[in-house]
């Protein structure tokens, strides 16, 4: 019997939220296009259908990545990190500005 699936703790889900969330207002900033409503139930209909083994649907969460799944299928630069879908949009953080040059 195989042990149930479980999502990182809580230190692992809030960095890879703040990761995920710095990466979705950068596209944003940039004018990326909204997530079409078809892709965002296209997305989530494959993590509910649990072809991986890791949607806990009771909470409508990833154990893979702890990631509430109803959000982050509507992010333009998320990714499945199982590989059952992709990002839209391409993940770019603008780098910082230096000094000014002399």
């Amino acid at each position: 019997m195989s042990t149930p699936a479980r999502p990182p703790g809580i230190l692992q889900r809030i960095g890879r939220y703040l990761l995920a969330a710095l990466r979705e207002r950068a596209a944003e900033h940039r004018g990326d296009p909204q997530m079409d409503p078809a892709e965002i139930a296209r997305r989530h209909a494959i993590c509910r259908t649990n072809a991986c083994g890791q949607y806990l649907a009771a909470a409508d969460q990833c154990a893979a990545c702890g990631c509430h799944v109803g959000k982050k299928v509507a992010w333009r630069t998320a990714s499945c990190p199982r590989g059952h879908w992709a990002a839209v949009t391409p993940v770019v953080i603008p780098p910082r500005p230096g000094p000014p040059a002399a």
